[in-house]
């Protein structure tokens, strides 16, 4: 009888077998990302366990350096992607529509940062409009192709949205949306922390961004 893959990971955790191939490959970009580390946790965390987003490595980083601290950020679904971001920029906002997943992660925040809640069917992709323009939108929660429509509308003219899962072609409307108003994309494909499915993390940019693309 095969095993389902949750039960196979949790063996694999439980074994720890991970920490040999650690010991046989120290310098490994698996070990030097934390890849191992967030894999033992079960969460997206650094080779340090400090919290990292849960998007793709190569787009990590390439866009850490170029965060500055004038930054206003929302996001579309809160996690430990709110606790690395609002280190890096002015403001972040977050919006999640769990309020149990909220409370874990609001503690951890700096004060540059918030998580308001909202019901899916209660102004939860309306919300963003309520705070103003952003230079970076990060599309990452539920209802993802109305979040990515209302965000429009309050991108700062040098705003750029951040796309997560944008290799799933569920969410090609979205894209062609943007690229009706100007917008390029450049993708970032590769492992995440904790997992072992590749994805795709996508910038949709227009020329003179924030971000210097």
């Amino acid at each position: 009888m095969e095993l389902p893959k949750a039960i196979v990971w949790r063996i694999i955790r439980a074994m720890d077998l991970a920490y040999l191939v650690l010991r046989l490959h120290p310098n490994s970009a698996l070990v030097q990302d934390g890849w191992f580390r967030s894999f033992r946790e079960n969460k997206p965390v650094d080779r340090s366990g400090r919290a990292i987003p849960w998007l793709t490595y190569p787009f990590i980083n390439f866009i850490e350096s170029r965060l500055t601290q004038d930054l206003r950020v929302f996001e579309y679904g809160c996690g430990n992607s709110t606790i690395w971001f609002s280190k890096r920029v002015s403001e972040m906002i977050s919006l999640e529509h769990d309020s149990s997943w909220a409370q874990r992660i609001s503690p951890q925040l700096p004060s540059n940062s918030k998580i308001i809640v909202r019901d899916l069917s209660d102004g939860y992709v309306e919300e963003i409009s309520k705070h103003g323009l952003f230079d970076i939108v990060i599309i990452d929660g539920r209802m993802r192709l109305e979040c990515g429509h209302q965000s429009l509308n309050s991108l700062s003219p040098n705003g750029v949205v951040i796309w997560d899962d944008s290799n799933l072609s569920d969410f090609n409307e979205g894209y062609s949306f943007f690229s009706r108003y100007g917008f390029r994309e450049l993708s970032f494909y590769g492992m995440v922390p904790a997992i072992f499915i590749s994805s795709q993390t996508s910038i949709l940019y227009r020329n003179n961004n924030c971000l210097g693309i």
